[in-house]
């Protein structure tokens, strides 16, 4: 069986329309059946609370909307998502991504958080496809080994055959 772990950029496209939003509601819709198959970070609730923040402060949306976005990720929280718990370890381990892709903080903790994930399924008949959107993000979680689907990068028709 197929878990996916979404990063920020991913997720937020549930919520906010852009590129890649379509293949993110078939994801969710191929994983209704099946909760908790989708997984994130424990700081993507921080880091939705900012990134939408910030785009209600620059006006790409409304503070209402910005509401109603987290109060929808709240929702899908309870229900769909599995949230990845994150310790020193995790944290020293995103320290190391961040030396040796030169990432940004948040992106090294999601792929720290993402290998505490693989840790924790290995032994089962689990694999942990990685969904997000930015390039270096993607690139790196690659050399780490994951299978990565940029939701940007793929008709609607591709998805919808890589999603089975």
């Amino acid at each position: 069986m197929r878990l996916y772990y979404l990063d920020t950029s991913a997720l937020l496209k549930r919520y906010k329309s852009e590129s890649g939003s379509e293949n993110i509601y078939d994801l969710f819709a191929s994983c209704g059946s099946l909760p908790k198959r989708l997984m994130t970070s424990l700081f993507t609730i921080v880091e939705m609370a900012s990134v939408s923040d910030r785009l209600a402060r620059q006006r790409v949306f409304s503070r209402t909307f910005q509401e109603e976005l987290l109060r929808t990720f709240a929702a899908d929280a309870r229900e769909s998502v599995h949230f990845v718990s994150m310790d020193d370890s995790t944290v020293l381990a995103a320290a190391g991504f961040v030396r040796k892709y030169s990432l940004r903080p948040g992106d090294a903790l999601h792929l720290a958080a993402l290998e505490r994930a693989r840790e924790s399924v290995s032994g089962y008949d689990l694999d942990i496809v990685f969904v997000a959107s930015d390039n270096s993000l993607c690139e790196a979680a690659i050399k780490e080994g994951f299978t990565v689907a940029n939701p940007e990068n793929a008709t609607r028709k591709e998805w919808k055959e890589f999603l089975g």
